[in-house]
């Protein structure tokens, strides 16, 4: 029996940070810091259709962030974001969606919020048919907690929305537009200096 991994891994990060003492926020002697650091989901499932077959859709959603702490807690940073879709076992390789742009978020007591405006964003298709141009931003709330001076765990929810207006394929570009939206929680882990 398959258990939905989304749902295991936010209970355990809630878990963790119900029972962790958090610490004061990241910060040296001026209370400004940088932070380097990962948060991400990998879910597992099942489709049906009318009961009729099944489908088995392996999800990833990996964002690397780079950020500065203003003492004020106001961060600015860069935020990368890969995320791919497989649907079924073995080939195709999964589609795959690469994204990238500046971060502004507020830090205080371990709660954070931030919002991403990808300057670059790309669905590349299995076969090759690729989506790009057009507007994409990401929005993320959560906790973190210090489990040392230096690194940190934490969840948040993430909430992107992506519209692309270019296909291309086969060297041939056209105006096409495409929308996704996803929504999902995430563990947090990284490093503070």
């Amino acid at each position: 029996m398959k258990i939905l991994t989304a749902k295991v891994v936010f209970c355990i990060g809630f878990l963790m940070a119900s029972s962790a003492q958090a610490y004061s926020s990241y910060s040296s002697s001026d209370g400004a810091t940088y932070r380097f650091g990962w948060s991400g989901i990998r879910v597992d499932h099942t489709t049906n259709y009318n009961g009729q077959t099944s489908t088995d859709v392996q999800t990833n959603h990996i964002n690397t962030k780079f950020s500065y702490t203003f003492s004020n807690g106001i961060y600015l940073g860069a935020l990368y974001e890969f995320s791919s879709f497989a649907i079924g076992t073995g080939t195709p390789p999964p589609d795959q969606r690469i994204s990238y742009g500046p971060t502004l978020g507020f830090y205080n007591s371990g709660f954070y919020i931030e919002g991403t405006y990808f300057t670059n964003s790309t669905y590349t298709f299995a076969n090759g048919l690729s989506y790009s141009g057009g507007s994409a931003s990401q929005f993320e709330i959560g906790y973190l907690m210090n489990m040392t001076s230096n690194f940190y765990l934490g969840f948040g929810l993430t909430m992107a929305n992506f519209s692309w207006n270019q296909a291309a394929t086969g060297g041939i570009s056209v105006s096409q537009t495409n929308n996704q939206s996803d929504t999902y929680p995430c563990l947090n882990l990284g490093f503070s200096f």
